[in-house]
């Protein structure tokens, strides 16, 4: 046989600066790596083992075991000149390594062994669906899905009429293999239809559409049309203009009131109120001034109606001694409300005594009331 003297050369210099880098230690570590997985056609499931470094092999054996019991056995081996080999194994545990063979076909060390575990593939079932899903009013839409095979890592999203993808924020998935809660919050919908994805492990999904979301509609705020009060409160004099330097001030006093409102918007009460104020100017405890009036009351209410602003218009007569006078008044106070009747009130009043020299005082006012 003949031959070709190049090509016996190139050969013998290709084995030469092979078994130099080889005493050297240069020749690269193979390396086993984690398998990949995907589905074709059939369906059936392929796994792809893959490996990497042998520079110099030549071709490679790929040593496959699986566990039974607690030993692993023999499964198959095979052959390659690639760095990866395409099967199909059953459910279980595996462990695989890879034995490189130079180029004079012998078997050099093998790589450590790889663990792999393969699961079986189930396809998510959908059993009930609600097909109309409204906000709950907390500000979040609760999906209750009745399925079966569907897993804490199964990938679960909508479809939006946009076509975009919406994960939940959360998922709960019942412990008895009976279904999953979605939670999205309402600023992730918007009202349409939609479409459910399932994904499981290993690919296989199912779908269903014609999911609608309706916005949640607030109701509207319980009013009352007509609201009375009665109430009671400290309301000292104090004189601020044109008074005397020894002008009365009261600090003893008493008002009493009772007012009607009527709603003419959710937010706006207007009424009346009819007040009678008790004052005591000196030291000798005796009623020195009384007053009567009335005021037009708007009421502003704040804060889902646990408190509110008071705005007054309105006159009254003093009776002083054996004399009297008219007033006219105005006022404003801030009132706070608890258990939805109890009221406590604090405020001040401004009152002109309509007198040729034109006094005027203050009332600054603190108090109780209830409403019916």
């Amino acid at each position: 046989m003949v031959i070709n003297s190049r090509r016996l050369r190139y050969l013998t210099a290709f084995v030469f600066l092979f078994l130099i880098r080889l005493a050297a230690g240069r020749v690269p570590f193979l390396e086993a790596q984690s398998s990949g997985f995907f589905i074709d056609s059939e369906p059936r499931f392929i796994q792809r083992l893959v490996w990497s470094g042998g520079e110099y092999a030549l071709r490679y054996e790929v040593v496959i075991e699986k566990l039974e019991g607690e030993t692993y056995r023999g499964l198959r081996r095979e052959f390659t000149n690639a760095l990866f080999i395409e099967i199909s194994l059953t459910p279980g545990l595996y462990r695989f390594n890879v034995i490189p063979y130079d180029i004079l076909d012998k078997p050099g060390e093998p790589s450590q062994w790889m663990y792999i575990e393969v699961r079986r593939a189930l396809r998510p079932e959908l059993v009930e669906v609600p097909q109309e899903v409204s906000e709950d009013g907390t500000d979040e839409y609760l999906l209750d899905i009745s399925g079966r095979n569907i897993f804490p890592d199964s990938r679960i999203y909508l479809v939006a009429p946009d076509g975009s993808h919406i994960e939940p924020v959360e998922v709960i998935n019942f412990e008895d293999d009976s279904g999953v809660l979605l939670r999205f919050d309402s600023g992730q919908i918007v009202s349409g239809e939609y479409e459910l994805v399932v994904i499981n492990p290993g690919g296989l999904g199912t779908t269903t559409g014609g999911i609608t979301f309706t916005a949640h509609k607030p109701k509207p705020p319980k009013i009352k049309p007509l609201v009375i009060g009665i109430g009671a409160s400290w309301s000292p004099f104090y004189p601020i203009y044109g008074m005397p330097e020894d002008g009365e001030f009261s600090f003893f006093s008493v008002a009493l009131h009772a007012n009607m409102l009527v709603s003419v918007s959710a937010d706006t009460y207007i009424g009346l109120e009819i007040q009678t104020a008790l004052f005591f100017l000196d030291e000798t405890s005796e009623i020195n001034m009384q007053s009567v009036g009335g005021s037009l009351l708007v009421q502003k209410p704040l804060f889902d109606k646990k408190a509110a602003v008071n705005m007054r218009f309105g006159a009254d007569y003093v009776f002083l001694e054996n004399s009297g006078f008219y007033n006219v008044t105005a006022g404003v106070s801030f009132l706070l409300r608890f258990l939805e009747f109890i009221e406590i009130e604090a405020g001040i009043d401004y009152a002109h005594m309509l007198l040729s020299n034109g006094r005027g005082y203050l009332r600054p006012r603190a108090g109780i009331g209830f409403q019916f």
